[in-house]
């Protein structure tokens, strides 16, 4: 046993020539070992399974507040780049004329952390055991999705491989790029908006109740802010205002959880984050390059269209896109047109409606989805760059609102007793 190798814990189930059952446990570094130290023993494998650990508290914790919710952005993407980094590894070798295995095996050798090269290594010990690429991407659902297995499926089945493993991985490539740019678009705001609550926080807390002596004992009339201040300083000051401004912290993030992972909450929401200007536009275009792009993949691989919607339905982290992409699917399915059941999705670029009207109507339906899905990309991207734009100068403006109302509310009642002193 190789000193440092992390072994798993696998509960089997054999029987013996003489049909006798046999339970237990061994320790193998993957099923495969598992199954070969097994019949080692004389028994033919009837049960395998592995012992799944239970994840550390922390990671729990995480699961249960994420588990469901897909914010455009901030969502897990390992998963995604890792599928990204593949697809296009493995197209790329395939391309320049490898045959599947030995390109497996070369893209072992290279790879950027241990948790790659170990899922690298296992896809080529199961391809050179005898499993389809689909088959051995089909123990790693968490990296690869529905959708790019059953392309791989469709391109081994047709001898294409080559062909759909680049057009995945560009799609991928695309979807990705523009889900770090919505990323970017949205992580900026948000650490911003922050760091202004934590620090009203500080001065609420820290700095505030060293004023309230001096601004109390002022005579006159007190402005507005002043008066608005002390009353904040008098509630904080008060054990039970402590007591709920800290519950209202810990108790608003979970509130959100919980409303967004009720499915009529959240397709609300999600329909809501649609109409927000510019944010909006950037979401759909980002939601239809996927779904599209996607979809022009798998028509590629030879799928009907009909099955190909069905697939896509889950592609969107959008719930509302989701609902519409499932009418749509129940419609085509019962013989209308592209064009005509797009209609009843109202977020949707009219680029994309044209074009596949057209398309649709020439027989070119299948071009016409990749370059609608170059359009939203394009359209995308100048979204994401506009929304940078726009919300620098308006956080700039919150933070300046904060500080006068800061300044008037301290400094002005100390300035107006200086010049009755003076």
């Amino acid at each position: 046993m190789e000193r440092g190798r992390k072994l798993g814990i696998f509960h089997y189930r054999g029987r013996n020539r003489h049909g006798e059952l046999f339970t237990g446990e061994i320790h193998a570094e993957n099923i495969h070992e598992a199954a070969l130290q097994i019949r080692s023993r004389g028994l033919w494998v009837v049960g395998l399974d592995e012992e799944v650990l239970q994840p550390p508290l922390i990671d729990r914790i995480k699961d249960f507040f994420l588990q469901d919710i897909n914010i455009p952005g901030f969502s897990n993407s390992l998963g995604k780049e890792t599928e990204v980094m593949i697809l296009s590894q493995l197209a790329s070798l395939i391309q320049a004329g490898l045959p599947l295995q030995q390109a497996l095996c070369a893209m072992e050798k290279y790879g950027e952390d241990d948790v790659c090269q170990k899922l690298k290594k296992q896809l080529e010990h199961d391809v050179s055991s005898g499993r389809q690429l689909w088959e051995a991407m089909g123990r790693y659902p968490e990296v690869f999705s529905e959708t790019v297995r059953t392309c791989i499926k469709a391109g081994e089945n047709s001898g294409s491989l080559g062909e759909i493993l680049l057009q995945l991985s560009l799609q991928s490539r695309k979807s990705l790029k523009v889900r770090e740019r919505l990323k970017s678009a949205l992580l900026y705001p948000a650490i911003l908006l922050t760091l202004m609550v934590l620090s009203m926080f500080v001065v609420a807390v820290f700095i505030l109740p060293t004023f309230v002596n001096l601004l109390g004992n002022i005579h006159g009339e007190l402005p507005l802010a002043t008066v608005v201040l002390l009353t904040v300083a008098d509630f904080l000051s008060d054990i039970w205002g402590k007591l709920i401004v800290f519950i209202a912290f810990l108790a608003v993030p979970l509130l959100v959880v919980t409303v967004m992972k009720k499915p009529c909450c959240r397709l609300q929401l999600d329909k809501i984050m649609l109409a927000v200007p510019a944010l909006g536009k950037l979401g759909m275009h980002s939601e239809w390059l996927q779904v599209l792009g996607t979809l022009g993949v798998l028509l590629r691989s030879g799928i009907k269209l009909v099955d190909g919607l069905h697939m896509v339905i889950q592609v969107p982290c959008n719930t509302y896109i989701k609902k519409c992409l499932e009418k749509i699917y129940i419609q085509v399915k019962q013989g209308r047109t592209l064009t005509e059941s797009l209609a009843i999705c109202k977020y949707i670029p009219w680029q994309a409606r044209e074009l596949l009207a057209a398309g649709e109507h020439v027989g070119r339906l299948e071009e016409m989805l990749f370059e609608t899905a170059d359009i939203c990309q394009d359209e995308a991207e100048q979204e994401s760059a506009r929304l940078l734009v726009l919300v620098e100068p308006f956080l700039t403006l919150i933070l300046g609102t904060v500080l006068l109302f800061l300044v008037m509310a301290i400094i002005m009642p100390v300035l107006n007793v200086m010049d009755v002193l003076l």
